[in-house]
């Protein structure tokens, strides 16, 4: 073969080995390529996106600048209830300024309500814009004292503090108040609201707060007669928190079964030391409905523990002295926010049957009234063993209890039966003190026993 022949068939085979390393460069430069222009175009964005938050950004502090000037210019009766939002639309971007104005304490240079001697020196202005084109909003503030003619030297200022059961400020619960005046507005971040060049004399105060309760169980405070003085500042607290809830059970000791028993009752007392000396009642005191589990659902959470007790009134307390006595006839729980607290609590056991001579009797009624509470009236009957049950329902009529679960206490017992044609009537007292033992009573109908009888129907208890 000829050399120049062999020479460029050798030249053949070698470009053809390498068509496959070309194609893998022309692959790796594109690919670098690819990423370059990549990370370029990432830089462009970010550039750009840093560039319109920051002319945002820039825009947002003009209003508030503005904002503030605008401020500035306003009368002080205007400043000192001003909680204004308004929206304006540049470049396509739309912007939210909100205007607040509140007095600040000179003490604390704050709005703050809990400093002794509290007044009402400064008004603070903040001016607030917020967009969705701003990563946080921009705020400015500044300080602007009142010139000597512009408060009325005859005027007063009112100052809340709304405080949560922590000691928390608790911002957000409206206020409103009408008497000398009329004012309104919200408390602020720290629970404070201050309420300044008020007319002088007495104001009914309001309060609501959304999902709160006050230290009473109720939705709004109110207070009459708040007096705003003339040149000078009066402090009100208000409590505001999370509602808990207490649902105890109520029990006796059944003497035929040796067994705790439920005891249905219509009301129980809840005493906390934090809520100045109140003891408060829930539920409804009534001749006939009871439930042996009370559910209180706006229970205010108190640091300490709450005492908890069957009955309508203080006196029905198991151990009012303190003294360690009947503990399980009471229970002491702490309650807090969206909680539930659900104590058993032991109630004294009135072992008490209805007689004609030596005749137990069935369908007796009773009335009890408690002797140191007479709005607490309560009726019962006797069952097929003639002793008290909780009502006159089959099923209780039925029955063999021997006894029914009472709050501690003092009772005034009536019972009547119409018995060998006639109404018969007879009363005694008993007093229900201990846990140990069932006190026991039997009520005579007969005429030997006591009983008054008589053919008008006028002869029952009631």
């Amino acid at each position: 073969m000829p050399m120049a022949l062999l020479m460029l068939t050798r030249a053949r085979k070698a470009s053809s080995g390498e068509d496959g390393f070309i194609i893998i460069e022309v692959l790796v430069s594109a690919l670098i390529l690819a990423i370059v222009a990549g990370a370029v175009l990432t830089l462009i964005a970010a550039t750009t996106r840093s560039a319109a938050s920051e002319r945002s950004h820039a825009v947002a502090y003009g209003l508030a600048q503005a904002d503030q000037a605008r401020m500035r210019t306003m009368r002080l009766s205007t400043l000192k209830s001003l909680n204004e939002p308004n929206e304006t639309t540049i470049g396509g971007t739309k912007y939210t300024v909100v205007s607040k104005a509140f007095f600040v304490n000179n003490k604390s240079g704050t709005a703050s309500c809990t400093e002794q001697n509290a007044s009402t020196d400064y008004v603070e202005l903040t001016s607030t814009v917020s967009s969705s084109a701003l990563p946080n909003p921009v705020s400015l503030q500044s300080i602007v004292a009142p010139t000597s003619s512009s408060l009325d030297s005859t005027h007063g200022s009112l100052v809340f503090q709304v405080s949560n059961a922590l000691g928390e400020g608790v911002s957000g619960v409206s206020i409103t108040g009408t008497g000398a005046g009329n004012f309104s507005g919200s408390s602020e971040s720290t629970g404070c609201a201050t309420f300044a060049d008020l007319a002088s004399g007495n104001y009914k105060v309001t309060a609501t707060a959304s999902g709160l309760i006050t230290p009473e169980g109720t939705s709004t405070y109110v207070k009459e007669a708040v007096g705003a003085p003339a040149g000078g500042t009066q402090q009100v607290s208000i409590n505001f928190d999370k509602a808990g809830t207490v649902a105890p059970t109520f029990k006796y000791l059944e003497p035929k079964t040796g067994l705790l028993t439920l005891a249905p009752v219509d009301t129980m007392q809840l005493y906390d030391s934090e809520n100045g000396g109140k003891t408060l009642t829930f539920g409804t005191q009534s001749l006939t409905a009871r439930s042996s589990t009370l559910e209180d659902t706006k229970v205010y959470p108190f640091k300490t523990q709450y005492k908890i007790y069957a009955g309508s009134c203080t006196s029905d307390d198991p151990d009012p002295k303190a003294e360690g006595i009947n503990s399980e006839g009471y229970a002491n729980v702490p309650v807090t926010g969206g909680g539930k607290a659900t104590p058993t609590i032991r109630l004294p056991a009135l072992n008490l049957a209805v007689s004609y001579n030596s005749t137990l009797l069935k369908g007796a009624k009773i009335i009890l009234t408690d002797a140191n509470c007479t709005s607490a009236k309560r009726e019962y009957w006797t069952n097929t063993a003639g002793h008290i049950v909780n009502s006159n329902s089959v099923a209780d009529l039925a029955s063999e209890t021997l006894a029914v679960g009472l709050p501690f206490g003092k009772y005034n017992i009536c019972a009547s039966a119409f018995y060998e044609g006639k109404y018969r009537k007879n009363q005694t007292t008993v007093e229900l003190k201990s846990l140990s033992s069932p006190t026991t009573a039997t009520i005579g109908l007969s005429s030997t026993a006591g009983a008054s009888e008589s053919s008008s129907s006028g002869n029952q208890c009631s």
